[in-house]
């Protein structure tokens, strides 16, 4: 019998609070089932025999657990973003850990089917909530500007990036993810074609809907209040120049 992990903090997670009783029974069943590193093979019919549900209820959850799970390209495996972060696994050291090698042999048995290249870049992307949506969650690697996406100017990147994100927010109906998305869309609006907000734009490291949630919470679930930060920090950047993490900088700001 396998002995895991369970992280009490996620009945305080924004994002897990929000989910149905049935998509949090299935979370915790997923977590329970994968293997070492986080994958799981798809098998509705098994899952919702063990659950107790119907298989049309099992593919709801499912949906509803978007953001949470990365998906293989045939949609027949799935992989669990921060599964190995909230089982004490990172950073992964196979020398020191033969527990690790054995996690690391699992991510070169799924490779093809996520087309991964580069096993540490998919595990940072999982982390951070890059990535795709539900359906279509390949990691292949190209974090950081690697292959097309190198091309694009900073602003395209982020702007990337939100667009992302927007897909993800808009298959949740609570009020935190309607005013994610009117984050989105005030940090990307444009002006005779320019980005409003340019130097915000090209700051590395935007802010995940994750991140957002817990800003939300620290703002008193006031969208207002961390739009005029980010105004702000528009003013800063730009004389400035010294911000590389938004989502730090507006947490900062927020504490002060």
């Amino acid at each position: 019998m396998a002995y895991r992990y369970t992280n009490t903090d996620k009945w305080d997670d924004a994002w897990f609070a929000n989910l149905k009783p049935i998509e949090k029974l299935l979370f915790i069943y997923l977590c329970d089932n994968c293997d070492i590193a986080g994958f799981i093979e798809v098998n509705i019919k098994k899952w919702s025999s063990d659950i107790g549900s119907e298989k049309k209820i099992i593919e709801g959850a499912l949906k509803g657990l978007g953001r949470g799970l990365m998906y293989s390209d045939l949609n027949d495996c799935i992989y669990i973003r921060n599964y190995l972060k909230h089982q004490k696994n990172l950073p992964l050291n196979a020398e020191r850990n033969q527990a690790h090698k054995g996690i690391i042999k699992r991510f070169e048995l799924y490779q093809y089917k996520f087309k991964i290249e580069n096993i540490i870049d998919f595990i940072e992307g999982a982390c951070k909530g890059l990535g795709s949506p539900y359906g279509n969650g390949n990691g292949n690697g190209n974090i950081g500007g690697v292959g097309e996406n190198a091309k694009l100017t900073p602003e395209q990147k982020s702007f990337n990036f939100y667009s992302q994100q927007v897909l993800i927010a808009k298959q949740y109906t609570d009020q935190m993810s309607q005013d994610y998305v009117k984050f989105c869309n005030h940090i990307c609006q444009k002006k005779d074609g320019d980005f409003r907000l340019p130097y915000v734009l090209k700051i590395n490291n935007q802010i995940t809907i994750d991140e957002f949630s817990k800003l939300y919470l620290k703002s008193g679930n006031k969208l207002d209040v961390i739009l005029t930060k980010i105004d702000s920090l528009q003013t800063n950047v730009k004389y400035h120049g010294k911000y590389t993490d938004l989502y730090l900088t507006i947490n900062k700001w927020l504490n002060g």
